[in-house]
């Protein structure tokens, strides 16, 4: 491993060029790699095809005046748009995951750029897009999660343009297409404790929340259905952990038992974590804050309960980030990786290669690594 770091090292203190016809290649391997797997449509996807029939049924937006589907409005309006794209329909709702694949790597690039030279940062952007749970979750499984990280990333890299405004207004859209975002709202409230965010920038929630209200508003709905999709996710997985390797898989308890104690313990870690930043009055410099957004979507899902196999996604992305901000720990990366892959082909596949028990140690080391990492240069 110290080699790898060495080499990394050594990457970043070289200059050079890439041609034109390599980068092009290079984003080609990664749209055909995508294109190759978007025939297989799984349990989840032909979950999506049904809600995608019944809006093409129901032209229009009076088919929001329906109780069709769990998720949450944003990407429903997107699948709305599907409907109209002239493709085979696993492909044309396949095709958003794919395009916010790309917008990821597009921020993954700027982020890394403010710290090092455009040829790293297209470096970093290509290791995304060819990260194994990124590609396979996008194209084969048919997720959404490159959707609402592609706002946490952008909401990030506000934050470090000091565009405050613009950080929350991203965020904001992002927690609105999944609450898997809470993960990235540690950051923003040290922010605040900072004093980086101002009051009125709080007004960007809502004016995101009326804005993806207004279709639904037309369709006859209450201002609070928004609110109401998010209650009915929160009651649809009772259980204490759906194949995450995290703490709650070495429990063997219910949500009932052990539920409200996880989420009262994340929530003090958040909050001790918090304190020792304001306490550190340490400048907060990309670097930490990069530290920061990666401890605490790693941390967050780890001890939260009601976890599921693809709720690192954040993390997987963030520390790709990490490792060129710190190539001395590409570990961290590594870990995290391979224990979420691992976990796909145990769900998509059916290969227990390696339990989820084994792989919470994976995250629990990596989790060490970051917050060690984050103490050595508050103090």
């Amino acid at each position: 491993m110290k080699q790898i770091s060495y080499y990394m090292q050594k990457l970043k203190e070289q200059s050079f060029s890439i041609p034109l016809f390599l980068i092009l290649g290079i984003l080609g391997c990664a749209l055909f790699l995508r294109l190759s797997l978007f025939s297989h449509c799984g349990l989840d996807c032909i979950v999506y095809v049904k809600w995608y029939d019944f809006i093409k049924l129901h032209q229009g937006l009076h088919v929001f005046s329906y109780n069709f589907a769990d998720y949450n409005v944003p990407y429903l309006y997107l699948l709305l748009l599907a409907t109209h794209i002239p493709l085979q329909k696993v492909i044309a709702i396949k095709t958003f995951s794919l395009l916010f694949d790309g917008l990821l790597a597009f921020f993954i690039y700027k982020i890394v750029r403010e710290k090092l030279k455009r040829e790293y940062a297209f470096l970093a952007a290509v290791c995304v897009l060819f990260l194994p749970t990124v590609f396979v979750n996008s194209a084969y499984w048919g997720q959404t999660d490159s959707i609402y990280a592609s706002f946490i990333l952008a909401s990030l890299y506000a934050f470090i343009k000091e565009r405050s405004f613009l950080g929350i207004l991203f965020y904001s859209i992002a927690f609105v297409i999944k609450p898997q975002a809470i993960f990235f709202f540690p950051v923003i409230f040290i922010l605040f404790l900072l004093g980086k965010i101002r009051i009125k920038d709080f007004l960007a929630p809502i004016l995101v929340y009326l804005t993806f209200s207004i279709p639904t508003l037309i369709a006859g709905r209450s201002i609070f259905y928004i609110v109401d999709l998010f209650k009915l996710q929160s009651h649809l997985f009772p259980g204490l952990a759906y194949n995450s390797p995290n703490f709650a898989i070495w429990i063997y308890a219910t949500y009932h038992e052990w539920g409200r104690a996880l989420l009262i313990f994340t929530t003090g870690i958040v909050l001790i974590i918090s304190y020792i930043v304001y306490l550190s009055k340490k400048p907060l410099t990309n670097g930490l804050l990069i530290q920061l957004s990666l401890l605490f979507t790693l941390l967050m899902p780890f001890f939260m309960p009601g976890m599921h196999d693809r709720y690192t996604y954040l993390a997987e992305i963030l520390s790709v980030i990490y490792a060129f901000y710190y190539p001395k720990l590409f570990i961290v990366p590594i870990l995290i990786q391979v224990a979420s892959f691992i976990v796909y082909m145990n769900v998509l596949f059916q290969l227990a290669i390696i339990s989820p028990q084994i792989l919470a140690f994976f995250m629990l080391a990596a989790i060490i690594i970051v917050a060690r990492k984050l103490y050595s240069e508050l103090f």
